[in-house]
């Protein structure tokens, strides 16, 4: 539908999830994640993850300026889910300071691993994988302060289109690919 000219120029509402989560994440979820999925435990920290007991689900704590803006879930089987009508801005932007080097990846467990490997960097996550750039217009402060984006995208198909798109949206001049 249209937007009407009366509301063009306000700003949208957006839910704003509130949780309350142990700050160790169980021990099933840990053993996942370090031994299945290799993540080193001191990445694992309380402000951008943690476990719903009601959804049975890993959650990645989206947040802005320290206040919780969305909240998204993920199982063993790969199923994602999340907060309705929240934000959608990258997982961890709070780090993202002028001129830094960030490594924008897919998917969050991606970038915990890339946080690993590459602690120098400031490390975020697209919210929906390669499936939404909605994102974008919200995070668009966020991503002028970058020297450079490496754009770590899947090998898959989706994942080539998201690395070729957000070069485009953002500019061939700051971006890298891995």
């Amino acid at each position: 539908g249209a937007i009407r000219q009366d509301d063009a120029n306000k700003t949208p509402k957006y839910n704003r999830p509130t949780i309350t989560f142990p700050s160790e994440l169980p021990q099933a979820v840990t053993d996942f994640l370090v031994k299945d999925r290799g993540i080193d435990p001191e990445v694992l920290t309380s402000d951008i993850i943690g476990f719903s007991p009601a959804r049975k689900k890993i959650m990645f704590v989206y947040r802005r300026d320290g206040e919780i803006v969305n909240l998204r879930y993920r199982d063993r089987a790969k199923n994602y889910s999340q907060e309705e009508n929240c934000l959608q801005i990258l997982w961890d932007e709070d780090k993202i300071t002028k001129d830094c080097i960030l490594a924008l990846y897919e998917g969050e467990p991606d970038k915990l691993v890339g946080q690993m490997c590459h602690p120098d960097l400031v490390h975020c996550s697209v919210p929906n994988g390669s499936n939404s750039y909605q994102f974008l217009k919200n995070c668009e402060k966020a991503l002028e302060l970058p020297a450079k984006i490496i754009l770590a995208g899947d090998m898959d198909e989706p994942g080539r289109k998201m690395v070729e798109e957000l070069t485009r949206r953002i500019g061939k001049d700051r971006c890298f690919k891995v």
